[in-house]
């Protein structure tokens, strides 16, 4: 089995703060068992003294990060008190949230000290008049064919939706699934629009075939109810991560802005946003056929292939296939971003818009930044991270101004 290290390196944090799911950690166990070395080592990072251990050394080097920084602002800063807590008594979770912390500081400083951010001996605090917290519920839309709507926040854990051999549920976590009894399809494929929409949680869907869909912010899939014929056909607008159920005689095809992706059974991001100037196809097990146009590409595991309006494909040498899919894991990930995507990607998650008070920065931004934080936060970070650039928080709009 041969994971990639950083997917690895996710699932073990994920492992550590209980938010594994189960897919997931069969992932993780068939990692372990496949070398002596891989178990050895989850051992080792997994153990109670190594936490203790590596938090204790992270919180020395922030200390010492923190001291450059000060000295630098002309900060004065009291010595930590430290936690409150029994004598002896270890919990793992408040170390892996220290850990957390310390590794944002750490991630921080790097950024301070990349672009020299710290104006005039001060540190850069994002203008607040209304924060925005970030979305604490999925306000996703089932449109069905008959022009039915049904509200996913306000519907109990419960059956939604009953349509010839389908059934349409609602699990206590929030998933949906669509499950289909084992009679023929008969007639005319009927349809069903999931809509999430800009300020609302990512949606984990089950289609009827098994296939498995998580659909980021402002993002949408039209697909059947239940698949018939010779074809398994979706369309997304906006940013999915697919895992495809295997039918190696029924290939399943996404369209996407006049791309059409077709795989046997997969997984990968299509990232096909209006706003953005190419889609992105990211695959990161199994084999997709790409097609646009005339231009057609066969792509390989790890592979970032762009698609411009014209149709055209160009792969993506620098892509970190695995980083694309951290959305659904309440991650943002910027890699090469400019000041002008990074931001497209904010507006989505926080539903703001964006104004700009003079041409934007030229800087670009590498690096990840966690999407359950209050926008203040994460513009905040941003601020360090970019030369003379400040944001300021009005209503729902971000004003960005150059300083």
């Amino acid at each position: 089995m041969n994971e990639h290290p950083r997917h690895i390196a996710h699932l073990l944090g994920k492992y550590l703060n209980g938010t594994i799911d189960t897919a997931e950690l069969a992932v993780l166990q068939k990692w372990r068992s496949a070398d002596p070395e891989n178990e050895a080592l989850f051992t080792r990072l997994t153990s109670e003294a190594y936490l203790m251990q590596s938090v204790k050394e992270a919180q020395e080097l922030e200390q010492r990060i923190y001291n450059k920084i000060a000295a630098e602002a002309g900060i004065v800063r009291t010595a930590p008190t430290g936690r409150p807590g029994k004598k002896g008594v270890v919990r793992l979770a408040w170390l892996m949230g220290a850990a957390a912390v310390v590794l944002l500081v750490i991630a921080t400083w790097y950024y301070v000290d990349k672009n020299s951010s710290l104006q005039g001996n001060k540190v850069v605090e994002a203008t607040i008049a209304h924060d925005l917290p970030a979305p604490q519920t999925n306000r996703a839309t089932i449109t069905t064919d008959d022009g039915r709507t049904i509200y996913l926040d306000s519907a109990r854990a419960d059956l939604l939706l009953a349509a010839g051999n389908v059934e349409v549920v609602k699990l206590a976590d929030g998933k949906l699934l669509y499950k289909k009894n084992n009679e023929p399809v008969n007639g005319t494929l009927r349809y069903n629009t999931l809509t999430n929409p800009r300020g609302s949680k990512v949606v984990d869907l089950t289609l009827s075939d098994g296939s498995r869909v998580w659909l980021n912010s402002e993002s949408s899939i039209r697909f059947p109810l239940a698949f018939a014929g010779n074809e398994r056909l979706v369309e997304i607008s906006g940013e999915a991560y697919l895992e495809v159920a295997h039918q190696s005689k029924v290939p399943f095809r996404v369209a996407a802005r006049g791309a059409t992706i077709e795989v046997l059974g997969t997984s990968f991001v299509v990232a096909a946003y209006p706003d953005e100037a190419v889609t992105k196809a990211s695959l990161l097990e199994g084999k997709i056929l790409l097609k646009a146009d005339d231009n057609r590409k066969i792509m390989t595991p790890g592979q970032q292939v762009l698609i411009n309006a014209a149709g055209e494909l160009r792969t993506n040498p620098d892509a970190d296939v695995y980083a694309e899919t951290l959305w659904k894991d309440g991650i943002f990930y910027f890699g090469d971003s400019d000041l002008q995507g990074v931001l497209r990607q904010l507006a989505r998650w926080y539903d703001i818009t964006v104004q700009f008070e003079g041409p934007p920065s030229k800087e670009r931004f590498h690096g990840q930044i966690e999407k359950n934080i209050p926008l203040s936060q994460v513009l905040g970070i941003m601020e360090k991270m970019v030369k003379g650039v400040q944001f300021t928080i009005k209503d729902k709009t971000i004003i960005v101004s150059n300083k």
